[in-house]
């Protein structure tokens, strides 16, 4: 029978030895297993060498240590020893820097990043929302962050422990509150800031000045606390700054660090003193002894009894406080106080958990072939259970000479109909048959390439799971989603997705090559081809923009991925909680609202007033228009007033400020929050998405309001629905870009940005100068190429083309052609302007991803 690895028991332990293939089908299924769930109840971390340089400058050096579960520890320093950024670097949160040295977890080199739902960063400043409770924060984060399998009430048990380990209960519904909107105090709002990160019950918890700012009683209460937490068996790192005596005995170990982010001692707190007395620097009486460690690391002492013989004399001078240590360190016994094991005795394999290579002709590896040769169905059946190596290694290979027979077949194929029907296009169908042949030798270039790959770093994890994603969607789509639920392992689930998103890639190209340069480019166009054409084209663009995207996301956390980590709630249910809790955050921001709200009321309302019942007259009568002057006939088939154009584009223009200037507001406050959830390891999607929900009822709320006192002042003749649909459609729009700007840039950027973009989009809107104006203008005509990223200009267009049609027949077609607008043209500026609402919105997700810590 199989045995898996017990808690915190090293997989290679397990390593099967070649003897039969029960025992590596064993071990492999043990090594699945750990790649994909999370086994370790402690954490014990070591770290050898660690250092930090930012812009080419040192800020921590050779850093060595060890830190313990069950033990809690503190790290001090003076001003500039590089306390926060040692805690940064041991946490893998140092991206700003280039990081160097080994970090071991349980006595092997990994990282911590892998583990980052198990692990809590609480930073130096109160990270959280303010809108909300108490309660809110902590059990948003008690939802989000433990296991999947917890149920209900077991959650609620770990909530309610953590308010009384933190003493928060009292305060359980009380705001947070800012300096503005008074809320709890600066001590409770810090308890809360450690709270957030206890409730996801981690096994190691690392805090940057869990003190600073607070008084010296709030700061024992926070350090009591934490020892609580570190007695149940986690390891807890602090930064501590200036502690006083009875918050330096809570501690069991510390870190000193001098100028440079060099190490001066490490190891038990009780033996700091003793270490520093046999170096000759001995503490008075009625002294702090954090006050004189930072007092010898300043170099205001100077040591008592530190002694060197020249000749016969004993002269006393100053003490390398960072060469001492090394010398402690460096001698047979590290000496009594140290808790650091010598550097060689830690294991530095980088492939701990690599199995040995599978025999390449077992049977399991000819299961997996023949499950490869059906493709989809193969690879997903086996993706669904925990396989051996040597059947991912089969069904791999499988699966990518099936494609490349597949490509191979079709090219032929396509050659013998062209040969046959030879009075088709031979140019385009040679040009396609290219297409094809190509394909085929990328895929076959592949199937080598992998196949030389399995054999040289043997790990095919990534690669099979790719081809689950490309070969198992289409007919097998929910087998496909089936299979991604059913996998843990985040890597596994990222390299089905880029799989997936490779099969867009490639019938997205298919579609445009075939469709377009084909048949729509061709002389000898098949007119059966022509009511689905354009539609497959649009379809093979959208395919390779949705791969362009899937790309950028992949490429972007790809190596960032944990591979050791629990299970936490899906991405469905962490967008309706992101949801729920940003419309919480909109109803509670009242002054917000009431500028939003007032804003689009007092808009609807001037400009309703401005333009109050004033008609639309058409162009003059025939006979008349006939009696004009040549120069001036255009200008008589004009109307006589059209007020049309000028209200649609100030509704526009009016309608998009206040959803620009309103919406800053939604991610542009949060981003310090969204990198701590981020990091904690909330998706990124969720956030995203719920926070568009959230925002949603504005974008449809707004545009009814003013609508509603716009449009009984005019004299519209067009359907109120229409208006209102089209409004929605603005605001959605306007929104998007306030999204990625708020997203990109600071505040006082954004809001500018923001504004600029909407100007613009009015300056090419086509009002006035026309679109033909543009076209025929200076530089050539280039000024026209900016309406069409102008979603004024769609608008505009959509709601004049419908107030035309409400008012009258043929007659008004020319004022139709003045614009460069066309009846039927309508259809094409909604189908834009959707586009133009979703794209911006996509290219926000993307700032969003790229946002990522």
């Amino acid at each position: 029978s199989c045995r898996y690895p017990g808690r915190g028991e090293p997989v290679e332990t397990l390593t099967p030895t070649p003897t039969s293939t029960t025992h590596s089908l064993c071990a492999a299924m043990a090594l699945l297993a750990a790649e994909t769930e999370a086994l370790l109840e402690h954490m014990d971390i070591a770290f050898s060498g660690l250092s930090l340089s930012v812009n080419g400058s040192s800020v921590l050096a050779g850093v060595t240590g060890a830190f313990r579960h069950g033990r809690l520890a503190g790290i001090m320093g003076p001003s500039g020893s590089g306390k926060s950024s040692f805690l940064a670097a041991l946490s893998g949160r140092c991206s700003y820097g280039k990081r160097g040295g080994f970090v071991y977890i349980n006595g092997v080199e990994d990282a911590i990043t892998k583990y980052k739902k198990l692990v809590g960063f609480v930073p130096q400043d109160d990270v959280m929302l303010r809108e909300l409770t108490v309660k809110e924060i902590l059990w948003f984060s008690t939802q989000t962050r433990l296991p999947s399998s917890f149920s209900h009430e077991e959650k609620l048990n770990v909530y309610t422990d953590v308010l009384k380990i933190l003493g928060l209960t009292e305060l359980e519904h009380s705001a947070i509150g800012d300096e503005i909107k008074r809320g709890i105090s600066g001590g409770q709002r810090k308890r809360v800031n450690i709270g957030i990160e206890l409730v996801a019950n981690p096994i190691v918890l690392f805090l940057d000045e869990p003190t600073s700012g607070l008084d010296a009683t709030s700061s024992q209460e926070v350090m009591r606390a934490l020892q609580k937490v570190a007695r149940g068996g986690i390891t807890v790192v602090a930064v501590i700054h200036q502690p006083r005596y009875d918050i330096f005995q809570l501690l069991d170990d510390i870190l000193l660090l001098g100028k440079g982010g060099r190490t001066v001692y490490t190891g038990p707190t009780p033996g700091a003193l003793p270490y520093f007395e046999d170096l000759g620097f001995r503490c008075p009486e009625h002294v702090n002894p954090p006050d004189f460690f930072l007092d010898v690391m300043a170099g205001c002492v100077q040591p008592t009894t530190a002694t060197t013989t020249t000749n016969t004399n004993t002269t006393t001078e100053s003490v390398d406080l960072f060469a001492a240590w090394d010398a402690h360190m460096s001698s047979p016994v590290h000496g009594q106080y140290a808790i650091v094991e010598d550097a060689a005795s830690v294991q530095h394999d980088h492939h701990a958990y690599d199995p040995q290579r599978p025999a390449p002709m077992d049977t399991p590896f000819l299961l997996g072939l023949l499950l490869g040769m059906f493709v989809g169905f193969g690879a997903i059946y086996v993706a669904s259970r925990p396989p051996s190596r040597s059947l991912r290694y089969g069904t791999a290979i499988g699966s990518l000479l099936t494609i490349t027979v597949g490509a191979s077949g079709y090219a032929m194929f396509s050659l013998v109909v062209i040969v046959h029907y030879s009075a088709i296009d031979f140019a385009g169908n040679y040009t396609f048959l290219a297409f094809l042949i190509l394909v085929s030798l990328v895929m076959l270039v592949a199937s080598v390439a992998a196949i030389r790959d399995f054999r040289r770093r043997r790990d095919v994890t990534f690669l099979f799971y790719a081809i689950v994603g490309f070969t198992g969607l289409g007919p097998l789509g929910g087998m496909y989603c089936f299979a991604v639920q059913k996998i843990s392992s985040l890597k596994a689930r990222a390299a089905i997705v880029f799989g997936f998103g490779l099969q867009l890639l490639i019938v997205g190209i298919t579609n445009v090559f075939t469709f377009y340069i084909l048949w729509i480019g061709s002389p000898y166009t098949d007119t059966r081809c022509a009511p689905h054409c354009n539609l497959l084209v649009y379809l093979g663009v959208a395919f390779i923009v949705i791969e362009v995207m899937i790309v950028i996301v992949f490429l972007r956390r790809y190596r960032r991925l944990p591979t050791h980590d629990r299970r936490t709630m899906g991405m469905l249910a962490q967008t309706l909680l992101c949801a729920r809790r940003g419309f919480t955050q909109l109803l509670r921001d009242t002054p917000g609202l009431v500028f939003e709200y007032g804003m689009v009321t007092m808009s609807g309302l001037f400009l309703g007033l401005m333009f109050y019942k004033m008609p639309f007259l058409g162009p003059l009568p025939a006979p008349v228009q006939a009696q004009c002057p040549l120069p001036a006939s255009e200008l008589c088939a004009m109307p006589v007033n059209d007020p049309v154009l000028s209200e649609v584009s100030l509704v526009c223009l009016a309608l998009s400020l206040a959803a620009v200037t309103a919406t800053q507001r939604i991610f542009g406050r949060e981003k310090a929050v969204f990198a701590r959830e981020s990091l904690s390891g909330l998706s990124t999607e969720a956030y995203f998405l719920g926070k568009t929900l959230s925002h949603l009822s504005s974008t449809f709320i707004a545009p009814l309001v003013l609508l509603a006192v716009f449009y009984p002042l005019t004299d519209l003749q067009s359907s109120f629905a229409m208006l209102y649909l089209l409004l929605v459609l603005v605001h959605a729009t306007a929104s998007g870009a306030a999204y990625l700007t708020s997203i990109l840039f600071n505040d006082t950027v954004a809001a500018l940005s923001g504004v600029l973009f909407v100007l613009v989009s009015m300056m090419f809107s086509g009002a006035n100068p026309t679109l033909d104006q543009l076209r025929g203008g200076v530089l050539g005509g280039a000024l026209y190429y900016p309406t069409l990223g102008s979603y004024i200009r769609w608008a505009q267009e959509a709601f004049y083309i419908a107030e035309i049609n409400a008012r009258g027949g043929p007659e008004l077609d020319a004022v139709l052609s003045f614009h460069s607008y066309a009846r039927g043209d309508e259809t094409q500026a909604w189908v834009v302007l959707c586009v133009h609402a979703v794209a911006l919105r996509a290219l926000a997700y993307l700032a969003c991803v790229m946002r990522e810590p």
